[in-house]
């Protein structure tokens, strides 16, 4: 959560050169120019001669008060925590995190050489309150019930819980890193999900990585987001890109927004075919509608977006596996028509996935039959198994290994939700409801789709 300021400076210099470098390649790189990066650089810079200040902490009282100061590199952090190795080596984390930012934002560090900000751990407001923690010389800072960042000050709440807790600071710290680099935190969308992208970390008590997709539930305790989006997804309550690009700061009064900003933000860092738009998204913060640029550099891209997200998140799951994912924002020219005789398909169980080029007209009745066994599972269960799944394990509420067939238009307005999901299993009618590329599927969490092996053969006919 955080508190900023809309500065109206346009970063028109940003975007044709932004345009011209990405079209050439996606590979991991710094977007922009170094001559535009700086121009941006140097307007945050401007916009922060007038940033408002804090009145100065009683560094007297804070014995009496039960403070403890941490000081570090580019954190002082306080807190009223006790003394013990998890609580004072959050310190070193938030240290520690600082030059993985400007990796990832591919900034020189030596720029933050005397960056610092106050930081406070808390488990009660008030003592922090008589401390100076929230003296703000422009207005009262509200109440928060977990963590909140204003310009160079971040206060989180105590949580009860380790890693929760670290997540939290690192969720400030990088709005803290991101105002102060890129002027101002727009869109909120994705300020808000890159900060819960960046803050899902590993830290060995020495070194630190930030933006892990989590393996298990138990490695990063209280950050919840992935269970609660499948709780939405189980109950078809999804909402579209569009929805969530205009989401506005009310909207993170409910947990949820989080989630979903999350979820959004981890999809366009793993996709190369976005690597463009997302990787300028910092520089545009400044402008006076960040999102039309955004969608101005994804190009064709945003036509296949909508499908990639509602295809993210309906298959989401701890260890999600983008390699072994499938991919809707990469193009396809081998599109055709169903011969009239029909057609024969092999899916490849190690794959788990066939995107078969085959277009289907809306309204229009086909008949599909599957045929083969193979072999699904993971986690040391390995099960023989036909279309029809098998029901001694269940995911996405459907046996494991179900045959399913997906209607996948080649583009969709970013308004929609536009893939359409059957269960076929060995034999079964599809209706589509739009025109679209029919995709084969069995349903597998992806970690497992390695682990699997045999083929199934599904005829679709007319």
């Amino acid at each position: 959560m955080n508190r900023f300021p809309r500065f109206p400076l346009l970063l028109t210099l940003l975007l044709l050169p932004a345009a011209a470098v990405f079209a050439r390649e996606t590979v991991k790189r710094p977007p922009l120019s170094e001559r535009d990066r700086t121009a941006a650089v140097d307007r945050a810079k401007e916009a922060r001669r007038d940033w408002p200040g804090f009145g100065d902490l009683k560094i007297l009282y804070m014995d009496d008060l039960g403070i403890r100061a941490l000081p570090g590199r580019y954190v002082d952090l306080y807190t009223d925590l006790p003394s013990n190795e998890k609580n004072d080596e959050i310190i070193h984390l938030l240290d520690a995190a600082v030059p993985r930012l400007c990796e990832f934002f591919h900034l020189d560090p030596r720029q933050y050489d005397g960056w610092k900000i106050s930081a406070f751990l808390m488990t009660d407001r008030e003592p922090f309150e008589i401390f100076g923690a929230f003296d703000f010389s422009e207005e009262e800072i509200p109440e928060f019930p977990n963590g909140f960042s204003l310009y160079d000050r971040i206060w989180v709440f105590d949580k009860n819980q380790v890693y929760y807790n670290r997540f939290l600071m690192l969720h400030e710290l990088v709005h803290a890193f991101m105002l102060h680099t890129f002027g101002a935190l727009e869109p909120r969308w994705f300020t808000e999900g890159i900060a819960e992208f960046l803050a899902l970390h590993r830290w060995d008590g020495q070194t630190i990585e930030l933006g892990i997709f989590p393996d298990t539930r138990e490695e990063i305790e209280g950050f919840g987001r992935i269970d609660r989006i499948r709780s939405f997804v189980q109950s078809g309550e999804v909402p579209s890109v569009r929805e969530l690009l205009a989401f506005k700061p009310k909207a993170f009064e409910d947990i949820s927004a989080y989630a979903w900003c999350w979820a959004l933000v981890t999809l366009l860092a793993h996709r190369p075919e976005y690597a463009d738009a997302f990787g300028a998204l910092p520089f545009l913060a400044m402008e006076e509608d960040p999102n039309k640029p955004f969608l101005d550099l994804l190009g064709d891209g945003a036509g296949r977006l909508a499908a990639d997200w509602q295809n993210f998140v309906e298959w989401l799951d701890y260890g999600f596996d983008f390699d072994h994912a499938p991919d809707m924002s990469v193009p396809r020219s081998e599109l055709g028509p169903l011969p009239d005789g029909g057609t024969t398909l092999t899916l490849d169980a190690e794959n788990g996935y066939l995107a078969t080029g085959v277009i289907l007209e809306p309204g229009k009745e086909y008949r599909l039959s599957a045929a083969g066994r193979f072999r699904v599972g993971g986690q040391g269960k390995v099960y023989p198994c036909e279309a029809n799944g098998i029901t001694l394990s269940y995911f996405n509420t459907r046996p494991l290994g179900t045959l399913l067939a997906e209607i996948v238009p080649e583009k969709a307005p970013l308004s929609e939700l536009p893939i359409q999901t059957e269960p076929i299993g060995a034999k079964g009618t599809l209706i589509p409801q739009k025109r679209g590329e029919l995709h084969l599927r069995l349903n597998l969490p992806t970690d497992q789709i390695k682990n699997s092996r045999g083929t199934c053969a599904v005829t679709v006919r007319p």
